[in-house]
């Protein structure tokens, strides 16, 4: 079983955990769930492995940090950023608590860059490209003219004047 002691520290966890970012989503959904007392063996386990085994999005923040792949704020659970009062009271931009980043960094949270769709960006460049190529075909095709052009007109001038 599950229990939370006397200091706070997450008890019997066993080798579920693999990393501190697992371990924070256990701490922060056991605060969700309400874990002050014993939970039954499997409950948190479950939920961690729903939320953090395969993230939706990978989503980042403006400045580039990886955001976490679950987090909990107001006792609320979330799985991708939010648009929920930040930790720093401002409302109406989407934020989220960010995952442990190699080599650390002091912020423990940030405002969320636009989602960007891959599907639409590969769509839009393929259509860019064959666009593009057109493009360079006709102006092949008009310097092979031009050049055909130029060259018989040497040619005329070279019978004239010799």
């Amino acid at each position: 079983q599950l229990k939370v002691d006397k200091q706070g520290c997450l008890c019997g966890l066993g080798e579920l955990f693999r990393s501190m970012a697992h371990f924070r989503l256990a701490i922060c959904l056991a605060l969700a769930v309400g874990a002050c007392a014993s939970v039954p063996a499997g409950t948190i386990e479950d939920r961690l492995r729903a939320l953090a085994q395969f993230r939706a999005q990978h989503r980042r923040t403006v400045g580039g940090a990886l955001c976490a792949a679950a987090f909990v704020q107001a006792r609320q659970v979330y799985t991708d950023c939010t648009g929920a009062p930040s930790p720093g009271g401002e409302s109406g931009r989407p934020w989220c608590y960010l995952e442990a980043q190699v080599g650390g960094h002091d912020k423990k949270w940030g405002y969320c860059a636009p989602v960007v769709d891959y599907d639409e960006l590969r769509a839009h460049a393929a259509t860019s490209a064959a666009s593009r190529t057109r493009a360079l075909r006709s102006h092949l095709t008009k310097l092979a003219r031009a050049q055909q052009a130029a060259e018989d007109t040497l040619a005329r001038s070279h019978a004239k004047c010799a």
